[in-house]
């Protein structure tokens, strides 16, 4: 089931960089995989220094269907800005509910970069499940643009961190250490979606 957005949140915008490319092809793949790997650096070097970007993953709890650990990390240091323990269908969903935490937690971001290509593509689409539309911000100071980031591209050449790697990291270190009790509404998810920026925070 989807919810209508606000007008804030049908103003975003997407603008991915292209999908890496399989090995084979000869020449032609090669210049893709090229192409696509400066762009993955161009882009970690630009939000690197951003402090109004922030990266969101997720990750299921062990043993735990449906239940998830959604992430909201700085593009800047990796430190966490914002986490919640959720229940959704699927990953999609969950990216969903993590992309919205990130809109909630700082009005001021301009930028949140994500893995998962389908849930963005559902926010320009303003198609986004009940969870995720309940905890947007009825208003925010700054437009938003949800940019695609591959995932597990690993090191990133020039040495800018990737961290989509770290936020995938959190998100999973929390998902093991932590089983707080599951979401299965929005106003649940808001109650549990309060700045965190410790894991004893998240933990407690």
């Amino acid at each position: 089931m989807t919810a209508s957005l606000t007008a804030q949140a049908e103003r975003l915008s997407e603008a991915g960089l292209p999908l890496t490319p399989c090995c084979g092809g000869g020449r032609k793949a090669l210049k893709e995989a090229k192409l696509a790997a400066r762009g993955v650096t161009c882009t970690a070097e630009t939000y690197a220094t951003d402090n109004t970007a922030v990266y969101v993953d997720v990750a299921q709890l062990p043993d735990r269907p449906h239940t998830f650990v959604a992430v909201v990390i700085r593009a800047t240091d990796g430190s966490i800005l914002n986490a919640c323990s959720l229940r959704a269908p699927g990953a999609e969903q969950a990216e969903e509910v993590a992309i919205a935490l990130a809109l909630r937690s700082d009005p001021d971001t301009t930028t949140i970069l994500s893995d998962s290509r389908s849930a963005i593509t559902n926010f320009a689409r303003s198609s986004i499940g009940e969870t995720a539309a309940g905890l947007l911000p009825t208003r925010k100071s700054a437009t938003t643009t949800i940019r695609s980031f591959p995932a597990h591209v690993g090191p990133i050449a020039g040495g800018a961190a990737n961290r989509n790697e770290t936020a995938d990291a959190v998100a999973r270190e929390l998902a093991h250490r932590a089983a707080p009790p599951c979401a299965s509404t929005a106003e649940d998810v808001d109650l549990q979606a309060e700045p965190l920026t410790t894991y004893g925070d998240i933990l407690s």
